[in-house]
């Protein structure tokens, strides 16, 4: 069943935790946007879980560890 749409205040709130979250990380993580195509997209799902993870973000994330040990 899919979800009502969210309330103005609920927007604002989200807003406000996003940008708190932010502050409290900033320069840990920068936002990275990619378009993929649904191609490029279910390969590097498969990739993510044939290592175990849940999502593109993860396997992103794993690899960054690797080459930043490397």
């Amino acid at each position: 069943m899919p979800r009502a749409p969210a309330t103005a205040e609920q927007r604002r709130a989200q807003a406000v935790r996003q940008a708190r979250w932010e502050q409290a990380h900033a320069g840990e993580f920068e936002r990275l946007n990619l378009k993929l195509t649904p191609g490029t997209k279910a390969k590097l799902q498969r990739m993510a879980k044939r290592y175990g993870l849940k999502s593109i973000t993860q396997l992103i994330e794993a690899i960054a560890r690797v080459t930043r040990t490397n």
